[in-house]
This record gives structure tokens, sequence and C-alpha cells, in this order.
């Protein structure tokens, strides 16, 4: 039985694609004082939780990013990790989320084989982050509170 034709959407002029950030930032602008994410003891409100993602967003070119280039997380959860990857995208960054559980050796693979320029890690994670033979990454910045 033959595959049936690809179907065509149109999309509607008002169409606009919506990233993570832009969710968030859209609840923000419904109630910004409301808590948008709690991690142990801290937590963020949308207003705060915009005002870090624009700050992540901005400073990606002085990490040495640029759009168009690509990054990577090696990083537990927290409140860090949910800011880089809404800021670092809306910078024009790709950003490879990788598991925290892997090996050195795999990070190292999934860095290389997404072109990495930058990995973003966590103190858990690091060690095995630096023992990685990158190709391409030029930085490992270490994330914390």
């Amino acid at each position: 039985m033959p595959s049936p034709p690809p179907r065509t959407v149109t999309l509607p002029p008002s169409f606009r694609s919506l990233t993570m950030a832009r969710g968030v930032r859209a609840a923000m602008q419904r109630e910004p004082g409301k808590v948008a994410i709690v991690h142990g003891e801290r937590r963020r409100t949308y207003g705060e939780l915009v005002a870090r993602i624009d700050r992540v967003t901005r400073a990606t070119a002085a990490l040495g990013l640029l759009k168009g280039q690509n990054a990577a997380i090696v990083a537990n959860n927290g409140l860090e990790y949910l800011e880089l990857v809404c800021g670092v995208p809306e910078a024009g960054v790709a950003i490879a989320t990788v598991n925290p559980r892997y090996t050195s050796a795999e990070i190292e693979a999934v860095c290389n084989d997404a072109e990495a320029r930058v990995v973003f890690t966590d103190a858990t994670t690091a060690p095995l982050v630096r023992a990685a033979r990158f190709a391409t990454v030029q930085r490992i910045i270490e994330i914390g509170p």
C-alpha cells in the first residue's frame, strides 16, 4: 500500500513559534509576582525568571557564543538549568541537553556530535565534563547558585 502524499499546512499570518522563553514570558505578563519554579528552598517568580533568562540571553555572546553556533548543558535540574535552556536559544544558539548520568566518553560523543563550543556543567558533573576530550568545545562553564 503506497503511503499517502504529505500534507501541506498553511499557517495563519499571525502564527509565531513558541519557545520556552516566550512561554515563560507570556505567563509573566499575566502574573509577574506568581512563583514560577521552586527548587529546594530556592524559588523564582515569573518576573525574576524572565529577568534572569534575559541576562543569560544578553551574556551569550560574551561567553563566546554567536548566533548559529551550538552549546551544551550537562547538569542536574536546578534554577540555573532552566535559565540557561531558556536564555541561550533566545540568542540564536542551539543548546544540547546532555544526560548528567552519562559517562565522560558519552558526554564527549554528544558534545562533539553537536559541535558544542561551550559546555555548561554543575559541580556534580564537572569532573566528567573536564575529563572529556572535546573536539569543538572552547570553554567549560560551571554553574551554581
